[in-house]
C-alpha cells in the first residue's frame, strides 16, 4: 500500500518495513511510534471504527491529533512521523558542579529544596 509518493509499506511477521522505490528498507518495531501511527491509519481506512475510538485505542489525545497523524502519513515526509523532542529546548542554566553540589547536600542532609536553595 502506498502512503506518500516514494515510500512502499510492507508487513512482516509483526514488524513494519517502509522502503522507498530504489529499495532502501527502515525497520520498526510493533513498539515505535512510527508503526503504531501507520498501523492506526491503516486500520481506520480498513475499518467503520469512529475516529475518537480509534484514537484513544491508540493513545492520541485528541479526534483532531489523529488527524493529523493521518495528513503526516499519507501526504507528509517520513520525517513527519518521527516523535518530536519534547522538554526544555535551552540547556541548564546551573553548571554541573553546582548541580553536583545540590545532589550531593539532598543526600548527607535532611533539608528541604528551600533550605538546599539558601545555602
Amino acid at each position: 500500500m502506498p502512503i506518500a509518493r516514494d515510500i512502499q509499506v510492507l508487513h512482516k511477521d509483526g514488524t513494519l518495513v517502509l522502503a522507498d522505490r530504489d529499495g532502501k528498507a527502515i525497520t520498526f518495531s510493533k513498539e515505535h511510534t512510527i508503526q503504531q501511527k501507520v498501523s492506526m491509519i491503516t486500520r481506520g481506512a480498513l475499518c467503520d471504527v469512529p475516529t475518537h475510538q480509534l484514537a484513544n485505542r491508540f493513545g492520541c489525545k485528541t479526534r483532531t491529533s489523529s488527524y493529523d497523524i493521518r495528513n503526516a502519513v499519507l501526504h507528509g515526509s517520513p520525517a513527519d512521523l518521527l516523535p518530536k523532542r519534547t522538554g526544555p529546548h535551552t540547556p541548564p542554566k546551573r553548571t554541573k558542579e553546582v548541580e553536583a553540589l545540590i545532589i550531593r547536600r539532598r543526600f548527607e542532609t535532611d533539608e528541604h529544596m528551600d533550605a538546599i536553595a539558601d545555602a
